[in-house]
């Protein structure tokens, strides 16, 4: 297999490992963050890669394969799965756009005299990477998908909110304004309009005063206040005349109460209470 070879360099110092993300509590809630070490040890790989490669532009078409041989001064155990693992993130961005691009990775550990201790690093590209592609379904440019991922529709976050955006908006029912909907049954941009769509404007029957009512109460008499009504009404719900001689009003209050109706409730309910007593 022909392989075009990117980089060598070397690193000096005891060779790092891409230890476990620590976790922290911050105003009650749980935090995952990478040790200020690792990061360190990821920028002085990237450094390294530059300095020994002048000019490259990250490749996100290729596919690569990474050698890493580490020499350690020490007996200090470490695994050299985690020790390559650091070495493929600390290129992320820097030669490749993810290390899903690396394709070949070979690591060997070994152990030189005290001071000496360094990691040689060599990275190759083996030709253009083989991957799965389809077109977003807002703006239509071609992204990756892996099986894990092959129901994803957007080739960003940003293209799949504006999508979702879209279809939220729709025109309020009651001033055909275009607003966003927070709830499936919404029909109304505001309350306000929510308001002056459920209600009514209608004169007072006393006073004449236009007052604003909701529709399911102005089938009946409108009024503007219950002074007013007080005030001016002439005949009870079941359309017997108020007259000084029909009108009861109760001690302590102003409302003006139809006699009739009284004397009509009272005998129905004398009439109930005689047949709950004589049924057996």
């Amino acid at each position: 297999m022909t392989v075009d070879i990117v980089a060598r360099f070397t690193i000096d110092g005891e060779p790092q490992v891409k230890s476990r993300p620590r976790f922290a509590r911050q105003n009650g809630k749980v935090r995952t963050y990478t040790p200020a070490s690792v990061k360190q040890a990821q920028q002085v790989i990237a450094w390294k890669f530059r300095e020994s490669v002048s000019g490259w532009k990250v490749d996100s078409e290729s596919s690569f394969g990474l050698v890493a041989v580490f020499f350690s001064d020490t007996q200090q155990r470490k695994d050299v799965d985690n020790m390559i693992k650091l070495i493929c993130d600390g290129l992320n961005g820097v030669v490749w756009d993810d290390d899903v691009q690396v394709d070949e990775v070979s690591g060997k550990r070994g152990h030189d005299v005290k001071g000496n201790a360094r990691t040689e690093i060599l990275v190759y590209r083996m030709g253009k990477r083989r991957r799965k592609q389809k077109n977003c379904l807002r703006c239509g440019t071609k992204f990756d998908y892996y099986e894990s991922t092959k129901n994803k529709k957007y080739c960003s976050a940003k293209c799949h909110y504006e999508t979702v955006k879209e279809n939220r908006t729709r025109e309020c029912k009651y001033c055909g304004t275009s607003y966003e909907k927070q709830h499936a049954k919404q029909q109304y941009c505001s309350t306000k309009c929510k308001s002056d769509a459920l209600t009514i404007t209608r004169p007072c029957k006393g006073c004449g005063v236009e007052v604003r009512r909701p529709k399911s109460q102005t089938k009946n008499e409108t009024w503007c206040s219950n002074e007013c009504m007080r005030k001016n009404k002439t005949h009870c719900i079941h359309g017997h005349e108020l007259t000084p001689e029909n009108i009861y009003i109760a001690p302590g209050t102003n409302r003006k109460n139809c006699r009739i109706c009284r004397t009509e409730a009272s005998r129905k309910r004398r009439a109930r209470k005689t047949i709950s007593v004589v049924k057996p």
